[in-house]
C-alpha cells in the first residue's frame, strides 16, 4: 500500500515570526527615542522666543579714564526687541553738555531700545542675540537771550558681538559701545568711549 507524505506548510509560522520581529523592532525604537527625550527634557521643546520676558541685573561702565561703576537696572525683551527704561548715558551726557545752567535735559529717563534677532546655538544650550543697536537721541532745552531752543544730542553705539543667554542659569549677557558724540549735526570734538557690560537675571 503506498504511503502519503504530507508537506508541512510554514507560512503561518513565518508570518508570525514576522510580526514578533517587527513589534519587537517598534518596541525597541520606541524606547531609544524615550530615553533620549528624557535625558533632555528641555531641549525638545525650546525656542528662540524664550528669551523674551522681564530681567533684572547691574550694568558695569568702564571708560579709559575713570574707575568702573556698576548700576542696578531693568530691561524688557519682546519679539525682537530690547527696552531700556532707563540707558545709563548720564556720564557722557554731562561731559558733553556741560554744566551750563542754560541746558536743561531729562537725567532721569533716557528711553532706548536695541532690534535683535535670535537663533539657537549648535547643542541648543543657549540663545543668540544678533544685536543691532541704533544712535541713541537726547533731546535738550538750551535758554538763549532770545528765546529756549530744543537741541539734539546723538550717541553712536555699536554690540560686541552677540548678546548670549544660557538656559541653564537664565542669565543674560552682552555688551554695548558708544562710537562717537553728535552734537546738532556737528560731531564732538572731544571722542571718549564708554563700554556697558550687561548681566541680567530673567524674572518672568
Amino acid at each position: 500500500m503506498p504511503k502519503y507524505y504530507c508537506m508541512k506548510n510554514d507560512t503561518t509560522h513565518r508570518s508570525f515570526f514576522r510580526v514578533k520581529y517587527t513589534f519587537l523592532l517598534f518596541t525597541l525604537t520606541f524606547a531609544w527615542l524615550f530615553c533620549g527625550c528624557a535625558n533632555h527634557p528641555s531641549y525638545e521643546f525650546i525656542s528662540p522666543k524664550d528669551v523674551e520676558g522681564h530681567y533684572h541685573g547691574v550694568v558695569q561702565i568702564n571708560t579709559a579714564y575713570t574707575r568702573s561703576t556698576s548700576i542696578d537696572m531693568e530691561v524688557k525683551i519682546e519679539a525682537d526687541t530690547v527696552y531700556f527704561e532707563h540707558f545709563p548715558i548720564n556720564q557722557l551726557v554731562d561731559d558733553v553738555l556741560g554744566t551750563d545752567a542754560t541746558i536743561a535735559w531729562n537725567s532721569d529717563k533716557v528711553d532706548y531700545k536695541v532690534g535683535y534677532k535670535a537663533t539657537l546655538n549648535d547643542d541648543y544650550s543657549k540663545i543668540l542675540l544678533h544685536l543691532d543697536p541704533k544712535p541713541l537721541h537726547v533731546f535738550y532745552l538750551e535758554n538763549t537771550p532770545v528765546d529756549v531752543t530744543l537741541s539734539k544730542l546723538s550717541v553712536e553705539i555699536s554690540a560686541d558681538d552677540m548678546g548670549v543667554y544660557f538656559y541653564d542659569n537664565r542669565n543674560l549677557r552682552f555688551v554695548l559701545h558708544t562710537e562717537g558724540v553728535v552734537v546738532n549735526n556737528e560731531a564732538w570734538d572731544k571722542p571718549k568711549t564708554l563700554s556697558f557690560s550687561f548681566s541680567f537675571q530673567k524674572q518672568s
